[in-house]
Order: C-alpha cells, then structure tokens, then sequence
C-alpha cells in the first residue's frame, strides 16, 4: 500500500480528471441530441407553417368577399329592374296590338 500523500492525492486528481471527462462527454452527447432534435423541430415548424399558410391563401382565394359580393349583387338587381321593365313594356306593347286588333274586328264586324 502506497503511503505517500502525494501519491494518493495524484490518484484522486485522477480519478476526478476522469469522472470529469466523462461528464462533460455525456453532457456534449445529451447537448448535440438536443440540438438535433431542436433543428429537427425548427425544419418542421417552417414546413407545417407554409402549408398551413397554402392551405389559407386557397380558403381566402375561394370565397367572394363582402364587398364584392354586395357589389355584384347590386348590379344583378340593376340588370333584373332593367330586364323586368323591358319584359313589362314589351307586354303592355303585346296587350295594345291584341286590344287593337280586337277593337279593329269589333268595328268591322259592325
């Protein structure tokens, strides 16, 4: 058994040189996975945030906006008043050539 205090001391440093070793290896190891899996989960964020961002310019890109809708809803209604009033004169035009006509055979048959 070696006595010499030195010696023994020289033993711990030692040891502990090599504990340290270790730990600050597994520490590095543990660092690098968890840096891994950080990178990993930054690529899939950016890869789910552009299609969920896809996915919102096709679901805003398909709808007709409000105003555009009011819009295009006004101008139909000018369309049908306009298209209504036409269809209107042309009946009344129908119903004074059928009313002449009658009132034409009325007098003739006088």
């Amino acid at each position: 058994m070696n006595l010499d205090p030195h010696t023994h001391t020289m033993d711990i440093q030692t040891l502990f040189n090599i504990v340290a070793a270790l730990c600050i290896a597994m520490g590095g190891g543990i660092i690098k996975a968890l840096w891994d899996k950080i990178s990993l989960g930054e690529e899939r964020h950016v890869r789910l945030s552009d299609k969920v961002h896809d996915i919102n310019t096709l679901v805003v890109g398909d709808y007709v906006k409000r105003d555009e809708f009011t819009r295009v809803s006004e101008q139909l209604r000018g369309e049908l008043v306009n298209m209504s009033s036409q269809l209107f004169q042309k009946l009344d035009n129908m119903n004074e050539s059928i009313l002449n006509r009658l009132e034409r055979r009325h007098q003739s048959n006088d």
